[in-house]
């Protein structure tokens, strides 16, 4: 059964100076919805759904043989999700070890029946509840 259970994924949490950096950020940009609290600052690199105990559990048990290889990552672009109603910042490029860590986190998580996500665009939102798209003012990009 795969609609039961709770929602969970798989993410990387910014370091604190990347969490200060993205604070100033989002003041920066400002929107019409909710900031996003600093603690559930995340980049998400596989959302699973709803999970029963069992497929969470063989979901971690995937992700423990995954390797990545250390990568830096800079979020210097304002975006807006509409369908999501979410202001988020992402990286103008993806950096290689990033993509390569969703392709093994993804190919792993197939021997627990999930399926593969859509394109990965890898974001980290900021507010949520965004009625219509932000014109962000100037500001320094997010790194970490």
């Amino acid at each position: 059964m795969h609609g039961k259970g709770k929602r969970i994924f798989f993410g990387i949490q910014p370091d604190d100076g990347a969490v200060r950096a993205l604070l100033r950020a989002q003041a920066a940009i400002g929107a019409d919805g909710r900031a996003v609290a600093a603690e559930n600052f995340h980049l998400t690199l596989a959302f699973l759904g709803s999970c029963d105990a069992a497929r969470e559990a063989c979901a971690h048990r995937a992700a423990l043989g995954v390797r990545a290889k250390p990568f830096s990552l800079r979020l210097d672009r304002c975006g807006h999700f509409e369908r999501l109603r979410i202001v988020h910042i992402q990286p103008q490029e993806t950096p290689p070890p990033l993509a390569a860590l969703h392709r093994a986190l993804c190919a792993a998580l197939r021997a627990c029946d999930f399926s593969p996500p859509r394109a990965f665009k890898p974001h980290l939102t900021l507010f949520r509840g965004v009625a219509r798209p932000v014109t962000p003012g100037e500001f320094d990009a997010a790194e970490w």
